[in-house]
């Protein structure tokens, strides 16, 4: 069985078009499963309130492919590697 959920995952995972590939980076960063969780709720629950466009594509694709968006960057500030903007 769990071969078959990580397959699922994989499979899953080839589907996401880059923003939820980037939010899943992001999400994964949380301390537990719970608040990566919550995280993935509020970032689906975004999308659909605004979906996307072209341009939100392809600059989450040059996040992806530039491969500076992880959680030692997200610990260290670097938000901008993820696409983030840092809150005053």
């Amino acid at each position: 069985m769990l071969r078959l959920s990580f397959v699922f995952v994989l499979t899953l995972g080839a589907c996401a078009d880059p923003c939820r590939q980037v939010a899943e980076l992001v999400c994964a960063c949380e301390p537990d499963q719970s608040q990566e969780r919550s995280c993935l709720s509020e970032v689906e629950t975004a999308r659909q309130a605004h979906p996307a466009s072209e341009s939100d594509l392809q600059a989450c694709e040059r996040i992806i492919e530039s491969n500076q968006c992880d959680c030692d960057a997200l610990a260290l500030g670097r938000v901008e590697s993820c696409g983030l903007a840092q809150t005053p």
